[in-house]
Formats: C-alpha cells, structure tokens, sequence
C-alpha cells in the first residue's frame, strides 16, 4: 500500500514538472518571437520605434494581443539614407496599427480614418515602407529626398498625393480604386491611368510628360497637365471632364484642334473650361489662333 502511493506521489510530481517546463518554453517562444518582429509587448504605448533590420519583417499579417498589421498591404517610398521623410496617413478604419520600416528603423504607429499630419520619419536605408491599411497617402514635398514610390501593393488607395518631390517612375494600374492623383512638379515622363476608372481629380502639371493615357478615365473631372512635353492629348473617353489645363505643352495646330474636337459635350448652364494658353506670350500663341477653337465653344467650353 505505501509502495502505490509513493509511486503515484511521484508521479504527480512528475506530471507538475512537465507542465511548467512546457510553459516557460512558451513563454520563451513569445518573447524570441516579440523580438524578432520588434512589437512592443502588451502594455506598452502604442506609439513607438525600435531599431532592427527590415528583413526581419516578414510579408504577412502579425498578430500579437492588441496589434494586427497587415504587412500584405503597403507602400514603398525611394528615399535618401540619413534623411527626415514627412508623410501623412489615413487609414480604413479607426485605431488603425501601421508599421514604418527603413533599413534598422521602424514605428510602429496607430492611424485613424482622418488624415495624421504631417510627420517626419528617419529613413535607415534607400527605402522606406509603410505597412497596413492605409487609404489615403501624402509623401508631397520632400524634395530630392523621394526619387520613386511604389503603391502597387496597395490596391485599396483611393487617394495619392505624391508632389514637389523627384519622383521619375508612378505606376498606378493596380490602384483601380483611385479617386484622386496628385504628381505635380516631380519628373515624370509617362503616365497611364487607363486603369483608374473611378479616378476624378488628376494634376500631373510641371512634369516632364511625353506620354499620357487616360482613354480608360471615364470619371475624370480635372485634369491639370500644363507644362510638360506633350504633342497630343485625347480626351474623347473623358465624358464628365468640366476643367482642363493643358498650357504649355508644345502643341501643333493640328494638335490643338484635335483637343478641341476631343472635348465631351457640356451644358449650357455648367461650360467647361479650358485654358490651353498662359498668357498672350505663350509659345503656342499662333497655333491657338489659327485653331478651330469654335469647336470648343459650340460644345459649351469657355476657351481661354
């Protein structure tokens, strides 16, 4: 009888090691993993940076008690090493976590459906990504401290405000969602928005365009692409287009009058209005004059 109970003591004792040198395995797991991935633990404030290394951030969902970053979902910035780069978000939905990796730095931030303001972020590396889900994004006045942006891993971006900075390549195919692009004053020399069906605004003036496509914009509204390089423009499949600005553009002739016979039907009570001339010293001054601009007027655009 003392032998059975000695032995089932043992046994119990047995039982209690295994199940807490099981847990303190967990545990450790969990902190190696927190680490590893540079979350903050529970209880921390919600805001704050770490450095480690951007290949340590794998490109899926990290969960972790109060954080789900979607690291599906991001934007990629060209940045200069060693610099301040000023960003502003809006995101989905409230409390919002986002994550910001530039080689060894990283912010781990919350963003709200309201735009943040304004923030400068260091870049540890030549590139700067913002993980989550972010809808609306502004990198504009950088300078030459952005050359590129890559959005193409953020198909929900319904708005993208990228200007004054140098930037040379945007590719916005995959963000069919866009409502609104503003590229202004960068260095770009071809855009296709031929994907972007929802698109309204767009400003892509003072930019070093030789090609724009915008046959597949039907919800265009705006367009402002004065000087660039343009020969030709077509705005035939733009039929809610109410406002052009396409000045300063080396147009021909026979350009200019294919703008006008391009122009979408407006009525009477709402003219369109466009301004294919700056000023009466513009280099395309004879070429308007000798145009057919009564085109223009008689489909209810006010022609200056």
């Amino acid at each position: 009888m003392k032998t059975k109970i000695l032995n089932f003591g043992l046994l119990l004792l047995f039982g209690v090691f295994l199940s807490t040198a099981t847990m303190a395995q967990q545990m450790a797991h969990k902190a190696n993993a927190t680490r590893a991935f540079g979350i903050p633990p529970a209880g921390s404030n919600d805001n704050s940076s770490s450095d480690i290394s951007d290949t340590d951030i794998p490109a899926t969902t990290v969960s972790y008690n109060y954080r789900d970053v979607n690291m599906d979902r991001y934007i990629t910035l060209t940045v200069t090493n060693g610099e301040d780069i000023s960003i502003d978000l809006a995101a989905d939905a409230e409390d919002t976590p986002v994550q910001i990796v530039s080689g060894d730095k990283v912010s781990n931030i919350t963003v709200g459906t309201s735009w943040t303001d304004f923030t400068d972020y260091d870049a540890g590396a030549t590139t700067m990504t913002i993980y989550g889900n972010i809808r609306e994004f502004d990198c504009s006045g950088n300078g030459d401290k952005i050359t590129g942006l890559d959005a193409s891993h953020n198909t929900a971006l319904t708005k993208l405000y990228c200007k004054d900075n140098k930037i040379e390549n945007l590719d916005v195919s995959q963000n069919t969602v866009l409502t609104k692009l503003y590229c202004k004053d960068n260095e770009i020399e071809s855009l296709d928005v031929s994907q972007n069906t929802v698109l309204t605004e767009l400003y892509c003036y003072n930019n070093q365009l030789t090609s724009l496509k915008l046959s597949g914009a039907a919800a265009l509204t705006k367009l402002s692409c004065r000087n660039n390089q343009l020969t030709s423009l077509d705005v035939s499949q733009n039929t809610d287009l109410n406002y052009l600005n396409c000045y300063g553009n080396p147009f021909t002739t026979q350009a200019v009058d294919n703008i006008f016979c391009s122009l979408p039907e407006r009525e009477a009570s709402a003219k369109g209005k466009l301004y294919i001339l700056n000023n009466t010293s513009d280099a395309n001054k004879d070429e308007v004059l000798a145009s057919n601009k009564q085109n223009a007027i008689d489909k209810n655009w006010n022609v200056w």
